[in-house]
């Protein structure tokens, strides 16, 4: 996922060019249309899911003691007591004999019910509904910790009733990449097969409609709302191509970051978590260079 995303600017980049052939433009396209991320991601869970379990097994059968006093020392910065490190020794006791059982136990079902979203995720168009549905799940299975087990707390402090189970925490973060690289993919094979068509008959089509089946199977979809991806064509030769991201929301291609979620440094990442829609990025025009450049100079940016 990481390399797609350094692939998709060199991609935009590239179709800035005025010397491409159709046909350099088709492997393009089939390149990014091999790309399969959701099954993969399914799979990489059960493979996560088997080796969690070996690892609980030697987790049980080690001095679980020395590694809680390691990751204290790697990862914690508080200073614990007398006090801290007999409870520690007491919570990794119970925890080895008891509390990893039920740990075990919570952490398999969340698994299994994640597993079960990404195979929906897999026949299903719109996948923000299936993220939502993960992140209720996971809190479920973790709910009753006021205070997970984390490498980052001092494990005096952690709940020892979530030591496997508490991973479970992060995994919806990871579905929620795959649906963002997957709608970079699909602004991608738009964009290119709009670039075929205006190559081809020497104008940008009115709709994405008109792009099948001689440029794409199918009308390329947003993997957020489950409906094709937003397109209109302007008069003067460019186009506004846009997914609605993740607020789900059609602001009608507004890309801004609305107020009440803006840093105080501006991003001009056409791709920003924040932003209300994601706008494929237009060549800037000249007014626009220079009004950008003499704004960086008043800010000296």
């Amino acid at each position: 996922m990481a390399v797609t995303q350094i692939a998709l600017t060199g991609t935009w980049e590239l179709l800035q060019s005025t010397n491409l052939t159709d046909g350099q433009l088709a492997v393009l396209q089939q390149n990014w249309t091999d790309l399969e991320f959701t099954h993969s991601l399914e799979r990489a869970m059960a493979f996560e899911r088997v080796g969690a379990g070996i690892e609980m097994a030697k987790w049980r059968a080690s001095n679980l003691q020395l590694l809680f006093f390691i990751y204290r020392e790697l990862f914690s910065e508080e200073e614990n007591s007398l006090w801290d490190t007999l409870k520690m020794k007491i919570k990794a006791r119970l925890w080895r004999y008891w509390w990893s059982y039920p740990d075990e136990m919570r952490y398999l079902q969340g698994m299994q019910a994640i597993l079960n979203d990404l195979r929906q995720a897999e026949t299903n168009q719109a996948l923000l509904p299936i993220k939502t549905e993960m992140r209720k799940q996971i809190d479920a299975f973790i709910a009753g910790s006021d205070n997970p087990f984390s490498l980052s707390l001092s494990p005096a402090k952690a709940d020892f009733h979530f030591v496997m189970s508490s991973s479970l925490e992060a995994l919806d973060k990871c579905f929620g990449k795959v649906i963002q690289v997957k709608a970079s993919q699909q602004m991608v094979i738009a964009a290119i097969a709009l670039k075929r068509y205006q190559l081809r008959h020497g104008q940008l089509p009115e709709t994405l409609a008109a792009l099948v089946p001689e440029f794409v199977p199918s009308v390329p979809m947003d993997p957020f709302d489950g409906q094709p991806l937003k397109y209109r064509r302007h008069a003067d030769g460019t186009f506004l191509l846009y997914s609605v991201a993740e607020n789900g929301v059609d602001d009608g291609g507004d890309p801004t970051v609305p107020a009440s979620a803006s840093s105080t440094r501006p991003s001009l990442f056409w791709q920003n978590p924040k932003a209300r829609d994601w706008v494929w990025p237009q060549p800037a025009t000249a007014a626009e260079i220079q009004a950008f450049l003499e704004q960086a100079g008043k800010t000296g940016d």
